[in-house]
């Protein structure tokens, strides 16, 4: 939850710094292989995203910081049927089509593709 809860952290920040910590995240996980959970990985990151190490370093020990509002967070997805990682909606106006969740064949969006053309 850690992971989660920086990254709610820099997004008080700012939208870009959010982004930035996410992006750093990512490439440090997949590219160099560092673990997306663990504190000292999470602190690096935002400090080389020119984040407050501080303030990073005390949402790290602070485990109720910004946990409510994480919790929330996830509560919301789920609520929109969200329960795994990608997840694709399809929305056609303003009303939602399609979800994909998951990793699936091209086949299953190219289904959902074609039935929406």
């Amino acid at each position: 939850m850690d992971s989660h809860r920086i990254l709610y952290w820099a997004g008080t920040v700012s939208s870009e710094k959010q982004e930035a910590l996410a992006r750093e995240l990512a490439v440090g996980h997949f590219t160099a292989r560092r673990s997306a959970t663990a504190p000292e990985t999470l602190l690096a990151a935002a400090v080389e995203v020119g984040m407050d190490a501080k303030m990073a370093a005390e949402v790290l020990a602070n485990k109720s910081m910004y946990l409510r509002e994480v919790q929330q967070s996830i509560e919301a997805v789920q609520c929109a049927g969200v329960y795994s990682i990608p997840v694709f909606i399809f929305i056609v106006g303003e009303t939602t089509v399609a979800q994909i969740s998951g990793a699936q064949p091209t086949a299953a969006y190219d289904k959902v593709l074609r039935s929406i053309a």
